[in-house]
């Protein structure tokens, strides 16, 4: 991506910038960031998967992904730390549209571009795919996670489970993860090569898994220790999550 077409991309927020916020009760706010502009001249600070960057005393705001990371990076911008809007539940009223525009393209962008980086790694690392009939019978742990309970004899525990990775940046501790595979009464949890957490029940899978590259380590396994799921859609895909014979 070309530095204009990241600008192209981004909300300009130079001069006053008239703020709201989602949450109800709060009062538009002016966002003064000319002097921003001024000290942090071609520099960047990212806060809650949103990046701030002055160029040429310009400031703009532009939703996070590692292809617009790494367009400062290339255009030699340096890293610093200093208020970025729009990362708190706030947005631009006048750009509101833009803004979120801008949000949702990046929220499709940066899922596509975590997979592709776990995959090439798992190609380099000799993690190869498991058959798609295999696939088809094993849960997908969402991103947003999974809400459960744990029943007992006195009372219900509300809680939420999630992926062993966290699905955003592709770093040591999903590289670490890829490949691995974990076993516990009678579940089987593990990190495919698109870096998300799959689950299944019984140990069928484990074979397949070790002739695809696969090793076995620690990971949570989820659904292994009485938890219920309380979203009926996800329960209703827990339930195809085994072989049926």
């Amino acid at each position: 991506m070309k530095l204009s077409v990241l600008i192209k991309n981004s909300i300009d927020v130079s001069g006053k910038t008239q703020v709201g916020w989602h949450k109800k009760g709060r009062k538009n706010k002016t966002l003064d960031m000319r002097k921003a502009g001024v000290k942090y001249d071609e520099e960047y600070s990212v806060h809650n998967n949103v990046i701030c960057f002055v160029h040429r005393k310009r400031v703009f705001v532009t939703p996070f992904t590692r292809q617009r990371m790494a367009t400062l990076d290339d255009a030699s911008f340096r890293p610093n730390n200093f208020y970025v809007p729009f990362s708190n539940g706030d947005y631009p009223v006048d750009k509101r549209k833009r803004w979120e525009q801008l949000m949702t393209e990046a929220s499709l962008t940066n899922p596509l571009d975590y997979e592709n980086k776990c995959i090439r790694w798992a190609d380099k690392h000799g993690i190869h795919p498991l058959k798609k009939e295999t696939m088809r019978i094993c849960f997908q742990i969402p991103s947003s996670g999974v809400p459960v309970e744990y029943p007992d004899r006195y009372e219900s525990r509300s809680a939420r489970i999630y992926p062993a990775c966290k699905e955003c940046v592709v770093d040591a501790g999903v590289l670490e993860k890829i490949g691995t595979f974990c076993q516990n009464n009678g579940r089987v949890a593990f990190v495919y090569r698109d870096g998300h957490t799959y689950v299944t029940r019984g140990h069928w899978i484990v074979e397949e898994l070790r002739e695809s590259g696969y090793k076995e380590g620690y990971l949570f396994v989820p659904f292994s220790r009485g938890e219920v799921i309380t979203d009926p859609k996800l329960e209703k895909k827990w339930e195809k999550a085994y072989v049926g014979n």
